[in-house]
């Protein structure tokens, strides 16, 4: 399905092409298939990169490009970072159409009224919750709310905040759209009836996914196959990962701090520095 074939104003469509949006992935076909771009509540579990980001910016594109009575749009995630990347992308486009968007992460003993004078507002979970508490008279005028990681929902000490806040502001704003989003999500089917949600699912992904296990600098992959590792540092990730830059591609280290992450940082920046093959 192409961009240009959505029903969305004239001009929110030309924004998206100016990006270079012009096909729909197989994800965002089956959320417009299932009422996305018409005002259905949609839950969608689908892979990183299978375009999630663009499904919540087509809902908000929906009420904010057209002319006419405005309307308002909350995009809720539990990080900040998440808040500020989503609303960096959007500010590029819905300004570009004259529509304001605000971000607020943080000040729980705050209403912040001016975020009642944006069409878009982007917030955590607990700041949408401190929202509600402290009684923000806008709250009562949203008709999309955008659900980033909805699998929270099920995080002991966070679902909760998460469940109350949906329920509250389902029941302030009768017929709001609610588009819940999830890569890790295991009852999705549950959440899309307890949402009064269409449910879609995909595993589709714009990149192959190949699960292997390194051993002494080989890698053993599902398929039967090995890859061997050249011995660059004295650190096995940045090893892994040094190898797959140099072959021209990209890599992601997970460690289980924010020092250890500095840390293998600075030891990468060198060894990057040191090595013309991956430079």
């Amino acid at each position: 399905m192409r961009v240009e074939d959505l029903p969305l104003p004239t001009e929110a469509k030309r924004v998206l092409l100016e990006r270079d949006y012009s096909e729909l992935f197989p994800p965002q076909e089956e959320a417009q298939r299932a009422g996305l771009l018409n005002g259905e509540s949609i839950v969608v579990a689908s892979p990183t990169g299978s375009g999630k980001s663009l499904i919540a910016l087509l809902a908000a594109l929906r009420v904010l490009a057209g002319p006419g009575k405005r309307r308002r749009i909350i995009y809720a995630a539990p990080l900040r970072s998440l808040v500020y990347e989503r609303a960096e992308e959007w500010r590029s486009i819905l300004e570009s159409l004259g529509r304001r968007v605000a971000v607020s992460t943080g000040d729980y003993d705050r209403v912040e009224p001016w975020l009642g004078e944006a069409d878009a507002v982007m917030v955590t979970y607990e700041k949408l919750d401190s929202l509600l508490r402290h009684g923000a008279s806008w709250l009562a005028d949203v008709c999309v709310l955008v659900v980033d990681e909805i699998h929270y929902v099920g995080d002991p000490r966070r679902g909760p905040v998460l469940e109350a806040v949906i329920a509250r502001l389902t029941a302030m704003n009768d017929g709001m759209q609610v588009v819940a989003l999830s890569a890790t999500i295991s009852n999705a089917g549950e959440i899309a009836a307890w949402l009064g949600a269409r449910l879609v699912e995909s595993n589709w992904r714009p990149v192959e996914l190949r699960e292997g296990v390194f051993n002494n600098y080989v890698i053993e992959w599902g398929d039967g196959g090995e890859s061997r590792v050249e011995k660059r540092t004295r650190n096995h990730s940045l090893d892994v990962a040094l190898d797959a830059v140099a072959d021209g591609g990209q890599a992601l280290v997970f460690v289980n701090s924010r020092r250890k992450a500095v840390e293998l940082a600075e030891k990468l920046a060198a060894a990057v520095a040191n090595d013309s093959e991956v430079r």
